[in-house]
């Protein structure tokens, strides 16, 4: 899949290869607010559960979600800064994240 996604950019003028690397990063900042949304939801919905052996509370397992949703934000938002600058160094070959 990722072979014929490239072929495809390759055919492409820079213009629609720019929406594309946009649309990419969109996907991925709506993804990391998902993760955000639900795993504040499910930590809100385990808060009163603790695991047998260890009593730690289930909850701080999802904590997880939510980190790596601001985290996914973060760097999605270096992504539009350094495409807006012109810069391509740490990104994908194509500029995108991958």
């Amino acid at each position: 899949l990722h072979i014929a996604l490239d072929i495809f950019r390759l055919r492409c003028s820079q213009k629609i290869i720019n929406v594309i690397n946009y649309f990419e990063i969109f996907l991925f900042m709506l993804f990391g607010i998902h993760e955000i949304i639900y795993g504040i939801q499910l930590m809100v919905l385990t808060k009163n559960q603790t695991l047998p052996a260890t009593k730690v509370i289930v909850s701080y397992t999802y904590l997880a979600l939510p980190i790596a949703g601001i985290t996914m934000l973060y760097f999605a938002l270096e992504m539009i800064v350094r495409m807006k600058k012109g810069e391509k160094s740490g990104l994908g070959a194509h500029n995108t994240i991958r």
